[in-house]
């Protein structure tokens, strides 16, 4: 299967894996490319705080490296999760976020009792109110309506995934596993579990994750300590910065010290997290649109970029 075909079979067929019948379809597609591939492939069902169904394809204990994206969706929201590398403004924002919830659900409670005589039952009425709005938007934002527009989050870092599968020779896929991670977007209890299960004979291995990655021109590379440091990362950096150069992208490396990167990889000893950002004056890098309907933009020459670097690297190990 061409990228093209793949890409936009994804697009149009497969973007939204929020409920459980989403999910299981997106598995059998998954299964279906393996096959078609002669990869191995398994899912790991099983319940850490929350029911989880990792797709793990290929050996783990035989691989050089692992690729890994969360294929679960977000709930809708009306106003764009943000993340900014500048980690104040990041903070800031989140909590500029909280304050609009908050202030959301006091000015609807006020509405709801301001036509009360009352002063008591008002007051008492408006506290019920504003404790149940509050609680109703906290649940869309984690588990409500699903967000039909995923382009960027993350069927970006499934679609590098599926690329990297699709490209390799037999020889390189044999060298790398594959995890597509569930329940990032609850609390990354998907890659919790996965780590529970398989942390002890993945310790030495390099895990790259690629959460958001097709929405801007800056793609952010944060690594652990034990992942920069191995002999490895020298080889990577000079792949992804000559390749930057040729596919008009800018490589931007970090490491998790100084970067925090919300996403799986965070939990995984030796790791890298990839990102797309755009950048603005003041606030710098920083990544929009997502969990809402504005999460459309698929640069597919981000995945390209990123599906040569890795397969180059492979390639080399």
């Amino acid at each position: 299967m061409e990228n093209k075909q793949l890409f936009d079979l994804l697009l149009s067929d497969y973007q939204v894996r929020k409920s459980k019948k989403q999910k299981l379809r997106f598995i059998n597609f998954v299964k279906e490319r393996c096959v078609a591939l002669g990869l191995s492939c398994q899912i790991d069902e099983g319940k850490k705080w929350v029911y989880n169904r990792n797709i793990v394809v290929g050996d783990l204990n035989k691989a050089r490296v692992i690729f890994t994206a969360h294929y679960d969706t977000c709930a809708w929201i009306p106003i764009p999760n943000f993340f900014a590398k500048n980690l104040i403004f990041y903070i800031l924002y989140t909590l500029f976020f909280a304050g609009l919830l908050i202030a959301a659900s006091r000015g609807m409670a006020f509405l709801v009792t301001s036509w009360i005589s009352n002063a008591v039952l008002a007051d008492t009425i408006y506290r019920l109110v504003n404790l149940v709005i509050l609680f109703a938007l906290l649940f869309q934002v984690m588990f409500g309506f699903p967000n039909k527009h995923t382009a960027n989050d993350n069927t970006s870092g499934v679609a590098t995934l599926l690329s990297l599968m699709h490209r390799m020779s037999a020889e390189e896929r044999d060298k790398v596993a594959f995890v597509f991670f569930d329940n990032e977007e609850f609390g990354l209890f998907g890659s919790s579990m996965f780590m529970s299960w398989h942390g002890s004979e993945i310790a030495a291995t390099l895990l790259i994750n690629f959460d958001c990655v097709s929405d801007g021109n800056h793609l952010l590379f944060v690594s652990k300590k034990l992942a920069s440091g191995t002999e490895k990362f020298p080889l990577l950096k000079n792949i992804l910065e000559d390749n930057a150069v040729a596919f008009k992208k800018i490589a931007v490396f970090s490491s998790a010290l100084r970067t925090f990167s919300p996403s799986d990889q965070i939990l995984f000893p030796k790791s890298i997290g990839v990102m797309a950002l755009k950048k603005m004056p003041v606030i710098g890098l920083y990544c929009d649109r997502i969990h809402t309907s504005m999460d459309t933009r698929f640069d597919t020459q981000n995945i390209e970029f990123l599906t040569n670097s890795f397969k180059k690297f492979v390639s080399q190990i």
